[in-house]
């Protein structure tokens, strides 16, 4: 082979590589994911848009966790886990006025981004705590299956049952969880509501690569919902 066409060679490859998409990092999947379920507004703007509009007030890609905040009474977490079948995203949206009521689902994601919804009764396993599971799942759920502490979502039939005595709390460092069951104290009615909740939990999760699992509970204290609680744990 002639030294020139060797150079031939080279100078098309270097042209070439360019070309060849670089796998996107764990931020870009990351805000991806959330793209493919959050469509109120694009990734883009609200990575950029600090001051209103919807926006990021966290993103920490590395613990795969984000909040979205904007012209709405409430705020959007999202959870990036490593599941057995591909990526996935759990979404909790949160609705506020003078309490807030929580919805929790899950996605999980092909290598092409493409979503397939899980209904998070199905990434919710609890074994060994039979009581909890029955009344979060005659309680909580809507009429897709996911975790629902709004009484209008669920399925015509449980909407005359008492109210979600649960509120799920998942960590923002990732794979760990609390359900903790909820109680107003002065007599209100409300449920995570900053100084008239008291919340005390039930069952510790972890994230094992399918569903969160019930485990021991860590700790039994019950906690009055002031502001700091409120924001650490939900």
């Amino acid at each position: 082979m002639t030294s020139s066409r060797v150079i031939f060679i080279l100078t098309v490859c270097l042209a070439v590589a360019p070309a060849i998409a670089a796998p996107a990092s764990r931020a870009a999947r990351f805000q991806t994911l959330i793209g493919k379920v959050f469509t109120q507004e694009t990734v883009a703007n609200m990575a950029r848009n600090k001051d209103e509009g919807y926006r990021f007030e966290t993103f920490d890609a590395r613990a795969g966790y984000a909040r979205v905040v904007g012209p709405f009474d409430g705020r959007d977490d999202f959870f990036l886990l490593a599941g057995r079948g591909g990526d996935v995203l759990i979404m909790v949206e949160y609705s506020c006025g003078p309490a807030c009521t929580q919805k929790a689902s899950a996605y999980r994601f092909a290598a092409d981004a493409r979503p397939a919804h899980l209904a998070f009764k199905d990434v919710l396993s609890l074994p060994a705590f039979d009581e909890l599971r029955r009344r979060l799942m005659t309680l909580c759920l809507d009429a897709s299956g996911d975790f629902d502490t709004e009484r209008d979502a669920r399925a015509a039939a449980a909407r005359d049952l008492p109210a979600c005595p649960y509120a799920l709390s998942l960590s923002k460092r990732g794979g760990r969880g609390t359900i903790y069951e909820a109680s107003n104290v002065d007599g209100s009615g409300y449920a995570l509501s900053v100084a008239k909740s008291r919340v005390t939990p039930k069952a510790a999760l972890r994230w094992d690569g399918r569903a969160y699992t019930g485990v021991d509970v860590v700790d039994g204290n019950d906690v009055l919902l002031q502001s700091e609680q409120m924001r650490a744990l939900f």
